[in-house]
């Protein structure tokens, strides 16, 4: 009898830049550039990869990119 595998609920679903860059429509080079400014609760460092909150980065994108900060759309 096989057991079927759900995910579990908690965890937390990460994109990488290039998942991103397709998903957008932007260059990698783009991309990157993007990343590097947006919301630190956005971005998870592992090592010297980045990866991506998608609950986050979804509800960044569906406000429009901006960042709190100084207001700048990206």
């Amino acid at each position: 009898m096989e057991i079927p595998q759900e995910e579990p609920e908690d965890v937390t679903k990460v994109v990488t830049v290039p998942q991103f860059a397709k998903q957008t429509g932007l260059s990698m080079k783009t991309a990157y550039s993007v990343v590097k400014k947006m919301p630190e609760h956005i971005k998870v460092q592992l090592g010297t990869r980045v990866r991506l909150l998608a609950g986050p980065l979804d509800e960044w994108l569906k406000a429009g990119g901006t960042r709190a900060a100084d207001g700048v759309a990206e």
